[in-house]
């Protein structure tokens, strides 16, 4: 079972870096400061900017497995989305986040998940009991 996960995971992430190679060789601005306007207006028009979406999903949902099993909090408390209900996630959230247009699609992603599932405040730990101080009888 977890050689074909690793399989999985394996081909999941060739294809990513594939799709990304694919969309920087005509990038006018190689560091991906500027891809997520871009992917937006191509969201409605096809299956390669969903399956690129759905990367970017996959890879920050297996950042908050790794920060769960190193018993840190997770960036966010998301449900199982599609890729489709990412983008509506991500176009609700830049409607009035317009700032977040210029920066890589990745972290445009990771904010509006943080926005629309933050994750409930750890519980402290509870403190121990004080002592009660003994009971003192009255001398006479």
């Amino acid at each position: 079972m977890a050689n074909r996960f690793l399989s999985i995971f394996s081909l999941a992430t060739a294809l990513g870096v594939a799709l990304s190679t694919l969309a920087a060789a005509d990038d006018p601005n190689p560091h991906g400061m500027s891809h997520t306007a871009e992917v937006l207006k191509s969201l409605k028009k096809g299956a390669i900017a969903r399956i690129y979406l759905d990367g970017l999903r996959e890879g920050l949902a297996a950042a908050n497995v790794k920060l769960t099993l190193n018993s840190q909090q997770p960036l966010f408390c998301a449900p199982s989305l599609t890729a489709d209900q990412s983008g509506e996630i991500l176009e609700k959230y830049l409607a009035t986040h317009a700032d977040m247009l210029g920066l890589p699609m990745s972290a445009a992603l990771l904010f509006a998940f943080i926005d629309e599932f933050p994750c409930a405040a750890p519980t402290p730990p509870a403190q121990p009991a004080q002592p009660s101080p003994p009971e003192t009888t009255p001398q006479q």
